[in-house]
């Protein structure tokens, strides 16, 4: 059972990320309205699987992480709430604090005027330092829709070394079968010059098959499996004998 938090207000975050980690979603720090010396870090949601649940952190552990600037103070407190998120979303302004659905809104919202930004720029033929930053943000606003990714690789081709690249198409889905709702948004305001870059790209003109995007295929390395009876003489051709080796990314 979650304990119930009734009573916490959330003073601190355990995080205070910079301009180039933005947006984030932070742990906040709370106090229990009966402990003055322990202050409790709300762990919303576990990357294990586990149960949501509080942790104790020393008052005193709070105020050094804090003054060497790895926490930060929220000034003033929020009641906290289970079904709320603490996300950073600007390096100038504190975290806010927002019930979960109304967080995703937001970066998503968010996301979106990044890309579209960028988009615009290119459209007016303007480049500047800020594509990387722009385009990063909507990659971590955005992480279940491919089309940041599509625009970061196309964009950064040339200016990243290969086996870099190589690593972000790996986060890739293996289909892309219909446009995200990005994407859809990149076709009906006509963001030509992004939308080019992305299908001159090799990896882009290979996971989409028009300009609009309406149309996909598989993932270039399920290619050489069309034909069921080759399947597994091309696969040790390809990955090796040795079972059990897989590929993952950070």
């Amino acid at each position: 059972m979650i304990e119930s938090g009734k009573g916490y207000v959330v003073i601190g975050a355990t995080a205070a990320p910079g301009r180039d980690e933005l947006p984030q979603f932070l742990d906040p720090v709370c106090r229990a309205p009966d402990q003055d010396e322990i202050y409790f870090v709300a762990n919303v949601e576990p990357w294990d699987g586990s149960a949501p649940g509080f942790y104790p952190v020393p008052r005193q552990s709070f105020d050094e992480e804090c003054d060497a600037g790895y926490w930060q103070r929220l000034e003033p407190g929020f009641s906290f709430a289970w079904d709320h998120h603490l996300v950073a979303l600007d390096a100038d302004r504190p975290p806010f604090y927002l019930p979960a659905h109304d967080a995703e809104l937001v970066l998503r919202s968010r996301g979106e005027e990044a890309l579209a930004a960028v988009a615009e720029d290119l459209e007016r033929g303007i480049t500047s330092d800020w594509f990387d930053e722009r385009v990063w943000y909507a990659m971590r606003a955005l992480p279940k829709d491919p089309f940041p990714l599509l625009a970061f690789i196309a964009l950064m081709r040339g200016r990243l070394v290969t086996s870099l690249l190589n690593e972000f198409e790996s986060e890739l889905p293996l289909e892309y079968r219909d446009p995200s709702p990005l994407h859809r948004r990149a076709q009906e305001q006509h963001w030509q010059a992004l939308l080019k870059k992305i299908h001159k790209d090799p990896v882009g003109s290979r996971v989409m098959t028009t300009v609009g995007g309406s149309a996909t295929k598989h993932a270039s390395w399920l290619d050489p499996f069309k034909n069921l009876d080759s399947f597994l003489s091309t696969m040790l051709g390809e990955f090796g004998d040795t079972p059990g080796q897989a590929c993952h990314s950070t």
